[in-house]
């Protein structure tokens, strides 16, 4: 958390409120005498500040949980059932809303799908609609999170590009949505809200060691998830960074773009106006546009019509065909998971992140696209660095993106804790 000067008696409550949240949250159970500790702070005022949590239903108390000298002391937990928060991840072609628990666990979720350009505005009030009907069912909602695609301008609050459909560029997020309801509702570009629910609730141990001496026969127990880089590989491509615990944005909060970072000056040209962009070689929406160039072999010889699928569907249905003796299954795949290596490289040389977690759609592509990643890797990124890198799909309960929005939501209620109590 930022330092601050001249703070004030309510203030320094809430940074206390919240650093004892934050310690249920991440370390689980702790009885007053390890906060206190924990926190350099007196037992009367942990005491105190408990007792407020407490009485407003944010933590709990359990049994006798084992102290120092072997004394008995009452647990303390948040209490995950009493506060939850809305999710909704909007891509181009869907919305997905989902109500989870402050431990990242899915209560409910809905999905709106074929989204087309005429349905976005629709879309905003359908969204609207859901959402009332969500607070209305379930008090326990305390904050909304909405991830959107990038790159996102965040003081503006609307996509400067939405590729695929570019009617989302049509909307102001922070007027649509920011001020609708009456708990807090942030917005985040999707890849960051990634990375966020990657840090809060992903688990990194036994990671494999990528040093070349080794040969991945080595593991570690855990990366350092303060430097953690998620790769979205959805519909678009997107980036997410955070380093030194800190969530990169930029000076519009357009930073990371991944996407629109060119491979080959010279290479296909891309909406934004750039030639050979990441996106347009390894993105769902990419891969898709490439396998309905080759539509009639699809329905000659898989009796698969790539115009009728989504993207996601048709990327999914290479990925589960591929290794294949078919080869344009294999180029296709091939070239999208090899892009894919070089966007790590790009990752590896710009933020020197410990882990690189891949995410979405392509990342389904396991062992293949890891043995694809890693042999490009060790040919052009310094041992050095490549050494201190690991990188894994995804391995959270629920979509990253959809879980980021959750994420940000319960990251504003854990920094916030007075904001729960403002909304009982």
């Amino acid at each position: 958390m930022p330092r601050t000067y001249g703070t004030t008696h309510s203030s320094m409550a809430e940074f206390n409120r919240s650093r004892i949240v934050q310690i249920l949250h991440t370390q689980g159970t702790r009885s007053r005498a390890q906060l206190a500790r924990q926190l350099h702070l007196t037992p009367a005022a942990i005491t105190k500040i408990t007792a407020n949590l407490i009485e407003a239903n944010i933590i709990e108390e359990t049994g006798a949980i084992d102290g120092l000298m072997q004394r008995r002391s009452i647990g303390l937990q948040l209490n995950n059932q009493a506060w939850h928060v809305i999710g909704i991840k909007i891509a181009r072609s869907s919305v997905t809303l989902a109500i989870f628990d402050v431990r990242g666990e899915i209560q409910h979720q809905h999905t709106i799908e074929h989204i087309h350009e005429s349905d976005v505005r629709d879309i905003c009030q359908t969204i609207k609609t859901a959402v009332f009907t969500m607070l209305q069912n379930d008090p326990s909602i305390k904050a909304i999170g909405i991830a959107v695609p990038g790159p996102y301008l965040r003081n503006e609050g609307r996509i400067a590009l939405a590729t695929s459909v570019s009617g989302w560029q049509s909307i102001n997020f922070k007027s649509e949505f920011a001020q609708s309801f009456p708990v807090p509702t942030l917005i985040e570009h999707d890849a960051r809200a990634g990375a966020v629910a990657q840090s809060l609730f992903g688990t990194f141990e036994n990671l494999p060691d990528t040093s070349p001496s080794t040969h991945g026969s080595h593991t570690i127990k855990q990366a350092n998830t303060n430097y953690l880089a998620y790769y979205l590989l959805g519909e678009g491509v997107g980036l997410g960074i955070i380093s030194d615990g800190i969530l990169l944005s930029g000076t519009l909060g357009t930073s990371t773009e991944l996407g629109h970072v060119s491979i080959d000056v010279h290479g296909r040209p891309c909406e934004c106006g750039n030639y050979g962009c990441l996106e347009t070689y390894c993105s769902a929406a990419a891969v898709h546009q490439t396998m309905m160039n080759h539509s009639s072999y699809f329905l000659k010889h898989y009796q698969v019509d790539p115009q009728t699928l989504t993207h996601e569907q048709a990327a999914s249905w290479l990925i589960a065909h591929y290794p294949s003796d078919d080869s344009c299954i294999t180029d296709i795949m091939t070239s999208a998971y090899e892009a894919i290596a070089y966007g790590c490289v790009s990752i590896i040389n710009a933020f020197n992140p410990s882990i690189i977690v891949l995410g979405d759609t392509l990342a389904q592509g396991g062992d293949a696209l890891l043995s694809t990643i890693t042999h490009i890797c060790k040919q052009r990124v310094l041992p050095e660095l490549w050494q201190s890198t690991h990188i894994v799909t995804s391995h959270l309960h629920v979509d990253a993106t959809l879980l980021g929005a959750g994420a940000i939501a319960t990251q504003e209620l854990l920094a916030h804790p007075s904001s729960v109590m403002q909304h009982p």
